[in-house]
């Protein structure tokens, strides 16, 4: 049986580890006074900053939100209207 397919914490441990790096890089973001900033020079409208917890957090927040709204493709159809396949 795919590992996608159980039900139990495992959606819990996902959605808390991606707030708990939310929460990290925003508290880097905070008390680094925005930390690693580069300039995106050919961004549309002129030049802007990039700061890399902003980018950290996407690269780690959009995998974990499309597995968890892929998830329910992958369970089969059920009586309990939990990950139903429609």
């Amino acid at each position: 049986k795919s590992h996608l397919c159980l039900n139990g914490i495992g959606d819990s441990v996902l959605t808390l580890a991606e707030y708990g790096i939310k929460v990290a890089t925003g508290l880097y973001l905070s008390l680094a006074n925005g930390g690693i900033v580069h300039t995106d020079v050919q961004a549309t409208g002129g030049p802007r900053p990039v700061y890399f917890a902003r980018f950290a957090q996407w690269s780690v927040a959009v995998p974990l939100l499309v597995l968890l709204s892929n998830r329910s493709f992958c369970a089969k159809t059920t009586d309990r209207g939990d990950y139903v396949r429609w």
